[in-house]
């Protein structure tokens, strides 16, 4: 059996065609983590390897992370629990545990603890500076740093859960900079900050260590050059996906990255300035089907296929 851990339900357009390529593998089955508190499985330390779902075993021969499972993506915690943060916690000491336990195992686009370590900021841009890419200037980590840089954004979860059921807005993206209700300040927490980039274009890819895919946005609308990560928590821009093609040294440098990373694909992004390729994430395990047309998702999902049977 297949596992396919998703944030992203069972009916995402990218999960479908998931379902369809894969199961030309094996059986999979979505482990939705939105409603994994309905599934009734279990994992049992004596038989490490297998998923039990209705207290039927299934050996596992492939964990597939569609999204992290951090936990930054469940939301929607039973009715009857009253602090969602606090569910939110036990739910991913339950998800590590297993994942954990399946470390030897095949896992894709790599180990949780793989994927962990590509989401610390600090180590990725250390890595991807030592494989040839260029990184944005200074990157710090810490508090109280917010006023030397002209972009930051905090760490940790990208959502924040309030404890009052009854808001109708449970969720809030800490991209605004507020947690909850607006109360406290993003002030409070660890952020991390770089220089801030006016650039012409925002570039994201699906790179696995030997093809990568790319499209880019302009910003030609606003007649000037603008910081694309803060337009990102700005709903009122729209934007048009086309194809681009990174130059042959930073694609080689991306493979190397990946390979060093022990990853096997990721969703790396790049802002354009002055025609320099700079490198700012990775997103191992970012979501590629909203950005691509159908058949560059076609092509992606076949090289997903590729890898895993390779």
């Amino acid at each position: 059996m297949i596992l396919l851990i998703s944030s992203l339900g069972k009916k995402d357009p990218q999960i479908l065609l998931l379902i369809k390529r894969l199961s030309k593998i094996d059986d999979i089955f979505v482990l939705d983590t939105h409603r994994i508190h309905k599934s009734k499985i279990h994992l049992e330390v004596a038989h490490p390897g297998y998923l039990f779902i209705n207290k039927k075993k299934h050996i596992l021969t492939s964990i597939v992370f569609t999204t992290n499972p951090r936990i930054d993506a469940i939301l929607n915690s039973p009715k009857e629990i009253i602090f969602p943060n606090d569910w939110r916690l036990r739910l991913e000491s339950f998800l590590k545990e297993f994942l954990f336990l399946n470390l030897d195992g095949k896992n894709f686009p790599g180990s949780i603890l793989k994927i962990e370590q590509a989401e610390s900021k600090g180590l990725l841009m250390k890595k991807a500076q030592e494989v040839g890419l260029l990184i944005p200037n200074g990157t710090k980590i810490g508090f109280g740093i917010k006023e030397e840089y002209s972009w930051y954004k905090p760490l940790g979860f990208p959502f924040s859960v309030t404890n009052k059921k009854g808001l109708k807005s449970e969720v809030t993206l800490t991209a605004f900079g507020f947690y909850g209700d607006g109360n406290d300040k993003i002030e409070s927490y660890p952020i991390l900050a770089q220089e801030g980039i006016s650039a012409d274009k925002h570039v994201r890819c699906f790179c696995t260590q030997e093809n990568i895919f790319s499209v880019f946005r302009d910003n030609k609308a606003n007649e000037r050059m603008v910081d694309f990560r803060e337009l990102n928590s700005d709903s009122n821009h729209c934007f048009i996906w086309k194809k681009y093609s990174l130059s042959k040294k930073t694609t080689l440098s991306l493979f190397k990255l990946l390979k060093s990373l022990s990853l096997t694909w990721a969703c790396p992004e790049f802002l354009i300035r002055d025609g320099k390729e700079i490198f700012i994430d990775l997103n191992p395990c970012g979501d590629w089907y909203g950005f691509f047309n159908k058949n560059t998702n076609i092509k992606i999902a076949n090289e997903i296929y590729r890898v895993i049977i390779s």
